[in-house]
């Protein structure tokens, strides 16, 4: 009845606009509404932009769009009226104008590195996005969005979605919930500490070594041995990339004995234990402290970002040369020494962010490495063919005993001491050790004094 009301009401309104002496149609009885000025009017449509009416209202315009819009004519009209409101909104909408940071310009004269940070950026970003054009930039991402969502797989297979609902694949990275079928089983703690303790026991000990260096194939003993050294690589660059000096020095020292025993690098065998000594015995205290732990720095301050001082002046040298060679061979030096080389970081966070900008991704050196479960799988498999655990002495090529670096290297330096230099003067070469003759010289006389001052005093008491 409600609705019948309605239509009733309607066609009598219609009837009474084409009533004498003015008729209207309802087209020009809602423009002659919206448009008059006329006092009574002009407060019946009051709240049509305002909170408490703009609903309605906005279903209004819904239903004239879905009325207009049945036609071709009418589409093609609907169009160049909403295109022609999309561009008087978009050009409404502008970045602020003035200097950086109250407008959008940025002069070359006044730029600060802080200026092609991350977090910098992101905040311009944000700012224009979602303050200053906000229309043009939600016209563009939901235009995209929306054409992603109705572009379909080509290819049945390649639909991530399954058709009946089920998927009884068992890879799922994470545990998932209870029926879920991609949930891998659960270990307990104590069975999963349980086999990280027999995989130690079994390969990573000094006696597992032992005993796989009495077996007569030498796979598993060239497997243990190489898994043995490569972890002290691991452990130098955590080390590194943590800041921990400590642990770096531990791996430095045993790295000076494993060098002994490393055809080729002659220099790098005498200079490592050189600085080690250095840094940990021949230096004065206070002045080892201070060296060591000035050895790794963070330039961007995040943590586990740490790397040597040297390698960090290989970069910027690095991006000097990158400047010179594509500014060509006319390049002044005095202004790569005056400009390039002070801003060479931040015309280096200018270029990173103009390759983002135009989509190109960037890798790192400092990104981490993730192994899929394919690459492990590989892994296993090559294993597995070569037989690197010798479980079938029969299966693979026996290969010839790999020496532990680290007992070679300590056997070398005392088969060296014994035969060619006892006093080690090639690895005391350029270094000074005056300065711990004059501290016991010091010792000496401030022993003297106490004992000269000791009997003093106890002449008086007699006295």
């Amino acid at each position: 009845m409600d609705h019948i009301s309605k239509d009733q009401k309607a066609l009598e309104v219609c009837l009474l606009l084409r009533t004498l002496p003015n008729k209207m149609t309802p087209k020009v009885f809602f423009q002659h509404f919206l448009q008059s000025p006329h006092s009574d009017l002009a407060s019946l449509r009051r709240f049509w932009a305002q909170p408490t009416g703009i609903e309605s209202t906005m279903q209004l315009v819904q239903a004239l769009r879905k009325e207009i819009t049945k036609t071709e004519v009418g589409v093609a009209a609907w169009g160049d009226f909403i295109q022609n409101e999309a561009i008087n909104i978009a050009s409404k909408q502008q970045p602020k104008r003035g200097n950086y940071p109250h407008g959008s310009f940025q002069s070359s004269t006044t730029v600060a590195k802080s200026f092609f940070s991350t977090d910098e950026k992101e905040t311009r970003e944000t700012i224009l996005t979602t303050e200053q054009m906000p229309f043009l930039y939600n016209t563009l991402l939901q235009t995209l969005l929306l054409k992603a969502q109705q572009s379909p797989t080509v290819l049945e297979s390649e639909d991530e979605e399954p058709v009946d609902g089920m998927d009884l694949d068992a890879d799922a990275k994470e545990p998932g919930k209870k029926g879920d079928s991609n949930a891998l089983p659960v270990i307990e703690t104590e069975e999963w500490n349980s086999i990280v303790e027999d995989c130690y026991t079994q390969f990573c000990t000094g006696q597992a070594r032992k005993e796989a260096k009495a077996r007569d194939c030498s796979r598993l003993h060239n497997t243990l041995v190489m898994l043995h050294d490569f972890p002290t690589v691991v452990e130098a660059k955590r080390s590194m990339r943590d800041g921990d000096v400590g642990r770096l020095m531990i791996i430095w020292s045993k790295w000076s004995l494993m060098t002994q025993a490393l055809p080729g690098i002659t220099n790098y065998s005498t200079y490592l234990p050189r600085a080690v000594l250095l840094l940990t015995v021949i230096l004065p205290p206070d002045m080892r402290k201070y060296l060591r732990h000035n050895l790794l720095i963070t330039p961007t301050g995040r943590d586990d970002h740490f790397l040597s001082k040297d390698g960090w002046l290989e970069v910027q040298n690095y991006w000097l040369k990158h400047f010179y060679n594509d500014c060509g061979n006319g390049t002044q030096i005095d202004r790569l020494c005056n400009i390039y080389s002070p801003n060479i970081m931040m015309l280096q966070k200018l270029l990173r962010s103009l390759k983002i900008d135009s989509g190109e991704k960037m890798i790192y050196q400092s990104h981490k490495n993730k192994l899929e479960q394919r690459s492990l799988d590989m892994v296993t498999l090559m294993a597995n063919n070569h037989e690197v655990l010798d479980k079938d002495p029969n299966n693979g090529t026996s290969k010839n005993k790999i020496e532990n670096t680290y007992l070679l290297g300590i056997s070398n330096l005392q088969e060296y001491i014994k035969t060619k230099e006892p006093s080690l003067q090639k690895s005391k070469k350029h270094l000074n050790f005056n300065y711990q003759a004059e501290e016991e010289l010091l010792e000496g006389d401030d022993a003297d004094s106490n004992n000269r001052s000791s009997g003093k005093s106890s002449d008086s008491c007699d006295d």
